[in-house]
């Protein structure tokens, strides 16, 4: 830092300027708001170097890496001048590039609205205000930038332009929501004529053919497999499919997810899934019925031996909802056992003087009853597989003949004659071991870590039977 002083003084001293390295942070849609600062910023000073990676020859060099071009111009930059929008407020990459800056206090963000939501804002930033901007460039000359003239060229253009570039952004947001708003009008009260193109499907609506549903062609490796999507008689005919909103032939919403079932005769948008826990519970499959893809199925569904969506979601097991809201109560109704699982695999080199290795696995499980009404266990089955082996793989399964269920103070031998009754909100703990010192020691002694898989039938409080297959 003292050597740059002493360069800049000596090169101000000799009438030489030093270039000012400047590094712009902007969001990649944000570009014409780049443009409109860099050329603000050259019109005023005649000894910048400014890095701005939507302008190539001031980014990344040729032959140069892209991220390590950032990193290193990052590093070497004085200052970091942050565009922050809309946009940028959320953008990872502006994130990580302000934040290179902060510890050397180089970072200066310029907010073109007074109301962006972002961590950015504790810092000392400017507005699109003549004063602020005229702080800003004073700013940079104590930084070493030296001014092309005496007062400040442009200063009423630049606040202008962003201005407007920020307005027409604001206003194709406002036209593109307008427009989905118009669309899905459209969908639940318009006529709509189906024909097929080289790119897929096209459905246009006869009230106004802008406004476009197009089927896209499939992807490779489209297949896939869910419960629900077993449940017709060809279990293995699924694929998914994307669709996207048109308007005047350009998309105006992301691809939306939707699925052929039961070898092509079914085409419904893919369910959501609700749950709390991906590894031990059993998710629970729905649709919205205010979102976009379940009220498109009205007009591009198909229902193969069914009437409705209603009744291929019936017949599928897929819940129909007013709203996501309704989502934690749904499945404290449909889901009421939860399920925790933890193992610990124990090696234990020599035992009461036995010199052959001798292995146990302890295995822990706690149910949850989180339903309003009691419900009832009556079978628990358990195999153990070990998941990672030394050398060669091997499938292995070790069947549990004892465990011991632990319910407040009582203690059980497994589940017998009578079913386990577990009351709203109550927690049953069961633990298993699994002993070694059998055959299968020579086995146990490959294996690194150990799996499960769970096998639980019970009756909720409505009477209702669930079976249960868990993998952790």
């Amino acid at each position: 830092m003292l050597a740059r002083k002493i360069f800049k003084c000596i090169t101000s001293t000799l009438g030489i300027s030093s270039k000012v390295k400047i590094f712009l942070s902007h969001d990649g849609e944000d570009r014409d708001l780049g443009d409109v600062a860099y050329s603000f910023l050259i019109s005023n000073f005649k000894n910048l170097a400014i890095f701005f990676t939507s302008h190539p020859p001031s980014g990344v060099p040729s032959g140069q890496g892209w991220f390590n071009g950032i990193v290193a111009s990052l590093v070497d930059s004085e200052i970091i001048l942050a565009l922050i929008t809309d946009k940028s407020e959320n953008s990872t990459w502006v994130h990580l590039e302000c934040g290179a800056g902060l510890e050397k206090e180089k970072t200066i963000p310029i907010f073109y609205k007074p109301d962006l939501k972002t961590p950015l804002t504790n810092l000392q930033g400017h507005f699109l205000t003549e004063k602020s901007i005229n702080h800003l460039l004073n700013i940079l000359k104590d930084k070493g930038a030296v001014p092309i003239q005496s007062s400040w060229d442009r200063m009423d253009s630049f606040i202008e332009q962003s201005q407007l570039l920020i307005g027409k952004k604001e206003a194709k947001s406002n036209k593109i929501a307008n427009q989905l708003s118009y669309f899905m009008e459209l969908v639940d009260t318009g006529s709509w004529k189906h024909i097929n193109d080289e790119d897929g499907e096209l459905f246009i609506c006869e009230q106004d053919e802008l406004y476009q549903i197009k089927i896209l062609n499939r992807e490779e490796d489209s297949k896939f497999s869910e419960e629900w999507s077993t449940k017709f008689p060809d279990k293995y005919g699924s694929q998914k499919e994307y669709v996207q909103l048109l308007v005047s032939g350009t998309p105006i919403e992301k691809k939306l997810l939707f699925a052929t079932v039961d070898g092509f005769r079914i085409f419904i948008p893919m369910p959501e899934i609700g749950l709390e826990n991906p590894t031990f519970d059993e998710p629970l499959y729905y649709y919205v019925k205010d979102s976009i893809p379940y009220r498109l199925s009205k007009v591009i569904g198909r229902y193969g031996a069914f009437d409705s969506i209603e009744d291929v979601a019936s017949h599928a097991g897929i819940k129909i909802i007013n709203s996501n809201n309704e989502l934690p109560e749904i499945l404290k109704k449909e889901r009421p056992l939860r399920i925790r699982g933890k193992s610990e695999y124990i090696k234990i080199i020599r035992e009461f003087g036995n010199n052959r290795p001798s292995f146990k696995l302890h295995f822990f499980l706690a149910l949850l009853n989180v339903s309003d009404s009691p419900i009832s266990l009556h079978k628990l089955d358990i195999a153990l597989i070990p998941n990672k082996m030394e050398g060669n793989p091997q499938v292995l399964s070790f069947g549990l003949d004892e465990y011991a269920i632990q319910k407040e103070t009582a203690k059980y031998n497994k589940i017998k004659d009578k079913p386990l009754v577990v009351n709203s909100n109550e927690l049953v703990q069961v633990w298993f071991l699994c002993p070694g010192g059998s055959d299968s020691d020579e086995k146990m002694t490959k294996v690194q870590s150990v799996g499960f898989r769970l096998n639980l039938f019970f009756t909720d409080g409505l009477g209702k039977r669930h079976s249960f297959m868990g993998i952790g």
